[in-house]
């Protein structure tokens, strides 16, 4: 694995959290009270979002082995993120694992979707 790729995506990828998580939390704070319902899922959605294209974009910057190092990366950023809030939230073990569980499945479902939109082209490609 090659520690270049590793470094610069797993710190890429952590000022990518910390913008998206300013973002929500803008829309969050500033959300109106008859409103609060849309708001709400406009937060999830882009979170959502925002991690599918965090790890498609790890995905695409993958030398060999796509899925390997990728797992790996989102591992390491899982749990650091893991130790962050433990250390410093308010949050209990058990809400802080699902939650950081929800966020690794979300970034391996990016790899996923690159892995099939790659293959479809190389397929197109062939052929």
């Amino acid at each position: 694995m090659k520690i270049k790729y590793f470094i610069n995506h797993l710190v890429g990828s952590f000022i990518g959290l910390c913008a998206l998580t300013g973002i929500v939390k803008i829309i969050f704070m500033y959300g109106v009270q008859p409103y609060e319902g849309s708001f709400i899922t406009l937060g999830v959605l882009m979170m959502i979002v925002g991690l599918l294209l965090i790890g498609y974009a790890n995905a695409s910057g993958a030398a060999v082995n796509k899925t390997k190092q990728t797992f790996y990366l989102h591992i390491t950023l899982v749990t650091f993120l893991l130790i962050t809030d433990l250390t410093f939230g308010s949050t209990n073990l058990l809400s802080a694992f699902i939650r950081n569980f929800g966020y690794w499945a979300v970034l391996q479902f990016g790899v996923y979707i690159f892995m099939q939109i790659n293959t479809q082209r190389t397929q197109l490609i062939s052929n």
